[in-house]
């Protein structure tokens, strides 16, 4: 850990504008996360030998091998990317990035952006300090929220959100869902002001009952929930409602409220419903569909079958397309917090289309995934909200199809 922290300091990371702290383990970390890096390396057979919680030889070696196996770059270093996928490969929890923060000594300020400031501003949005968009970039108001938050737990107001103040923002959000849990428990297990969990008609960050399992169980089924089923309301499932909502045209506050829960129950009937019979196509004449009358009087049959020509629905031009909107990369694969020229492109794309009307900023954020799951969805593709070679071949169809006909 202080080789990282001696290294981060000296390139000077953490002063750069627009750049997250790299959160990736190398060798001589040292911390709760790279034992259990171990454990799951150890679970695919790319490690043997004592979990330690150092990150030596063995260690890198064992990374290198499943960066190989599962197609990641073999730099032997366990970045966020190798570190995703080895959690998915296992089926284990990574650990709360709060605690990833602390234990790695991260700190955040002004400039920085990507999920780690996406969860500070949820975070502090949760406890009541922050009230602008959450957009994963760390600028004055999340600064000034910041200096809220530490001067409210006897912190120096400097906005800069470094361990201490990680930690303590950590510590009162797991308070706040412990106070919140024992009020719903009780209010469950009884007593004049009981209610049924099943009777919650909002459901939001925090709460926690057999309503917020069923919502993050039929979020999971319709693609837009990826953790794990507690029943509790966190920030995943908050993301989860917000992307639902965004591809529903639906305000995306993250809450789940009357109109986002009949939303969800609309979806999951609908993927239940049972599929139609197909109807039997007649027999083509003439080249296009046939209309039978009853045979008439002298017995002949072909003036007994009328030809209806085929008619070809001619597909509406595209309109409002972007000056600069080309075919994009099928080499590149995307998915959300990625930065670059190609994300750009692929927002371009996406708003011509139709299903994006965001900034064309480059920036994988909540947004553009929404827009690639609806994109998705409407063209019957898995709804993963990452893009894959497949999906772009599609886009690239569709803008080929649309410009030729706007020229036409």
């Amino acid at each position: 850990m202080r080789k990282l922290l001696t290294l981060m300091l000296t390139a000077g990371l953490l002063l750069c504008a627009g750049t997250g702290a790299a959160l990736e383990y190398t060798l001589e970390d040292e911390g709760s996360e790279v034992r259990l890096i171990q454990e799951a390396l150890l679970k695919l057979d790319f490690y043997y030998g004592d979990i330690t919680g150092h990150y030596g030889e063995r260690t890198a070696r064992g990374i290198r091998l499943f960066q190989a196996e599962y197609g990641l770059e073999q730099t032997g270093d366990a970045d966020d990317a190798t570190r995703e996928r080895l959690y998915q490969a296992t089926g284990m929890t990574a650990p709360a990035l709060s605690d990833t923060l602390i234990e790695m000594n991260v700190t955040l300020r002004r400039g920085d952006s990507g999920k780690e400031v996406y969860w500070l501003q949820e975070s502090l949005a949760a406890l009541g300090h922050y009230q602008g968009e959450v957009t994963g970039s760390y600028g004055g108001l999340t600064h000034d929220a910041v200096r809220r938050f530490q001067r409210s737990v006897g912190l120096s107001g400097d906005g800069v959100a470094g361990r201490n103040t990680i930690r303590e923002l950590a510590q009162a959000l797991e308070e706040k869902a412990r106070g919140e849990q024992e009020a719903a428990q009780e209010t469950q297990d009884g007593g004049e002001n009981a209610v049924d969990p099943e009777s919650i008609t909002t459901l939001k960050l925090n709460v926690a009952n057999s309503a917020v399992r069923k919502l993050q169980e039929d979020l999971e089924e319709l693609g837009f929930y990826t953790g794990t089923v507690t029943g509790s309301f966190g920030r995943l499932t908050k993301e989860a409602v917000r992307l639902f909502q965004r591809a529903h045209d639906i305000p995306s506050d993250g809450v789940a409220g009357p109109v986002t829960l009949a939303a969800i129950e609309k979806e999951i009937e609908k993927k239940h419903a049972p599929t139609p019979s197909p109807t039997p196509t007649p027999a083509p004449y003439g080249g296009g569909l046939t209309v039978t009358t009853p045979v008439p009087a002298d017995n002949n049959l072909a003036t007994a079958i009328t030809p209806v020509p085929v008619i070809t629905p001619t597909p509406e031009p595209i309109v409002g397309i972007h000056s600069s909107v080309g075919f994009l990369s099928i080499e590149r694969e995307m998915k959300l917090y990625d930065q670059s020229e190609d994300v750009r492109q692929l927002q371009i794309a996406l708003n011509a289309l139709g299903y994006y009307s965001g900034s064309f900023s480059g920036y994988f954020d909540l947004q553009t995934k929404a827009a690639v799951m609806g994109y998705q969805a409407a063209k019957g593709l898995s709804v993963t909200g990452e893009v894959n070679q497949i999906m772009l071949i599609t886009i690239n169809d569709d803008i080929f199809r649309r410009i030729v006909n706007a020229v036409d």
